[in-house]
Order: C-alpha cells, then sequence, then structure tokens
C-alpha cells in the first residue's frame, strides 16, 4: 500500500468518525490536536501500552497515556503530519509539533488490533546543531524539497 501523504491536518474535527480505511493513528492525532480527549481515547485498546525509548518511559494504560499528552506544559501545540504508512495491523506516522517551548519532531509506531491501537512507540528528538564533521556531506536547508514529505 503505498503511504499517504498530508502536510496539515484539518483542525476541529474531532466528532469525526473514524470510517472505513481511515488511520487509528491519524486520528488519534487529530483529536489530540483538538483536545478532543474522550474521542481520543477510543482509539486505544483497554491494555494500551505505550513506549518512549529515548526517555525509558512506559505509559500503560489510555489514562496515563492520555494524560500526558493533555497535560503538555506548552499547550496549544501545532501538528504536522509529514508521512503515514499504514499495512494490516500497525501504522507508522512522521510528525512534528510546533509549540511556544520548541519543536518536537517525533516517529511513531502502532500495533492496531480491531480498529484500536494496542501499542504505541513513540520516538521524540529535539532540534540539535549538526555536527562539524558532516559539513562537507550534507546540504543545509529549513525543510528538504522532497516530493515523499510535502505536498506542494
Amino acid at each position: 500500500m503505498a503511504p499517504r501523504r498530508q502536510t496539515r491536518l484539518a483542525r476541529r474535527r474531532p466528532t469525526a468518525a473514524p470510517g472505513p480505511g481511515t488511520s487509528p493513528a491519524l486520528m488519534l492525532w487529530r483529536h489530540f490536536e483538538a483536545g478532543a480527549w474522550n474521542e481520543a481515547g477510543a482509539l486505544l485498546h483497554p491494555g494500551f501500552v505505550a513506549h518512549w525509548p529515548q526517555s525509558d518511559e512506559w505509559f500503560r494504560g489510555p489514562e496515563n497515556y492520555l494524560a500526558v499528552n493533555r497535560e503538555h506544559p506548552a499547550p496549544g501545540w501545532e501538528l504536522t503530519v509529514h508521512r503515514l504508512v499504514e499495512s494490516p495491523g500497525c501504522a507508522a506516522i512522521q510528525i512534528t509539533l510546533a509549540h511556544a517551548e520548541g519543536i518536537d519532531h517525533g516517529a511513531c509506531f502502532y500495533v492496531v488490533s480491531r480498529g484500536r491501537i494496542r501499542e504505541a512507540t513513540e520516538l521524540w528528538a529535539e532540534r540539535s546543531q549538526a555536527p562539524a564533521w558532516r559539513a562537507s556531506w550534507a546540504e543545509r536547508e529549513e525543510e528538504p524539497a522532497l516530493g515523499h514529505l510535502n505536498n506542494r
């Protein structure tokens, strides 16, 4: 299946019910951005577990995962989806969160069972300076002009 591409998510669609072919991963992030926590929770399996390897944290149960996202210290973040890839039983989404404290880049991987997210592994990185030793091989620009990252 070809990856779905999107550069911005529609805002204020928390009441949109997932239809056939609608990604639970994409719907989850739409609900997060809209602050639709009940709708987001409905997409999570009761035995849901999330792992953030960069900080070695586990969030067991939908309640803990929803709470940590709801209580983010910089509310009102803006979400950009760069890439969504799905296959039966799993989804991966590459996102950027822009907020008052900076920009976070995420690569999130989900295990989906019967339309609900059972497991998540979310990798979060903050923007950093490129090391000087790579300068002779790298190009520098704000956002690469790659067709698979942007709808232009």
